[in-house]
């Protein structure tokens, strides 16, 4: 059965960032242009409309109306879009720096504009990249189904004065941990056909599973590694915007009456807030390489270094 080297394919994206430097330098501008701007232009258009109809909510809830079912339905459904626009546009863009960190990994003399490409390569990575993504949401659906059927009895328990008692609040938790880590399984499972699909030009999600067989705890434990070097880098964000005091501008952006479009919310745009914006795109592209890298390494070294090098 093959094998991998769990030291390998974690150093596989610290490798590259202590090789590269110039491309990784590459990589966080197009960073910025693919993944920063973009998400900032929808936001700045969206932002300031949904800040205004929740004050419009506000106002008739102060002044003793409830709001009609047209204004809720207008306000979610702006909602909805805006956050379906930006998981579109973000799977389009992590699609293309994926694709460059998986090339760097497989084909490293091909290192011409830093790796990055728009080919066909990248239209099956999109592909099977939004194929992953609907399971993943599909698959938080059903897991909401139960939580959400617990959360009802208890609320129906408390409103008669029977409140929920240890045992099945950590029932309830049990089955919101346990169906996470199911997800998480899966996921650490199928996520080789990622480098598959971009390799060979195809769909293989069934294959990316088949790669894995007999792998999985090793699988899991590796993800596990990689999940806690995200949520690290999370909290560092966090913290950093507290220190820095980026939150209270952010939250001025959207409620102050005054920014009505993208012009006023550029004009309030310092060099303090750039730099974050700086700051976040180098640590956001540096964690993205050193997450991203080890499945190319696991899927390359799985194959006994057989990818094919087709540019």
């Amino acid at each position: 059965m093959a094998d991998f080297s769990f030291g390998q394919a974690i150093g596989a994206g610290f490798g590259i960032v202590a090789r590269k430097p110039l491309v990784l330098l590459i990589w966080i501008v197009a960073y910025l242009v693919l993944v920063t701007l973009p998400a900032f232009a929808m936001v700045i258009q969206g932002l300031p409309e949904v800040a205004a109809g929740y004050r419009d909510l506000a106002r008739h809830a102060v002044q003793g109306a409830a709001p009609t079912l047209g204004q809720i339905v207008a306000m979610q459904s702006r909602i909805v879009m805006l956050q379906w626009g930006l998981w579109l546009v973000q799977i389009i863009s992590y699609t293309i720096l994926a694709g460059a960190i998986f090339r760097a990994v497989l084909e490293p003399a091909a290192s011409k504009w830093g790796y990055l490409r728009l080919s066909g390569r990248e239209l099956w990575l999109f592909l099977t990249n939004l194929a992953c993504g609907m399971l993943a949401i599909l698959s938080l659906l059903t897991l909401s189904l139960p939580l959400q059927i617990g959360g009802a009895i208890a609320n129906l328990g408390a409103r008669q004065g029977h409140g929920p008692g240890p045992g099945s609040i950590w029932f309830y938790y049990l089955i919101g941990v346990g169906g996470l880590g199911v997800i998480f399984w899966m996921a650490s499972r199928l996520c080789l056909a990622l480098p598959l699909a971009f390799d060979q030009r195809r769909f293989a999600l069934s294959e990316g599973l088949k790669l894995t067989r007999g792998l999985a705890a090793k699988m899991f434990g590796t993800a596990l590694v990689l999940l806690l070097i995200v949520w690290l880098s999370q909290v560092g964000f966090r913290v950093l915007g507290q220190v820095i005091g980026i939150q209270g501008v952010v939250v001025h952006l959207s409620s102050d009456p005054t920014t009505a479009g993208p012009p006023v919310a550029i004009r309030h745009f310092s060099p303090l807030i750039l730099g974050f914006v700086g700051l976040r795109a180098l640590i956001s592209m540096t964690v993205l390489v050193i997450v991203v890298a080890p499945i190319a390494s696991i899927y390359q070294q799985l194959k006994g270094g057989s990818a094919t090098h087709v540019l």
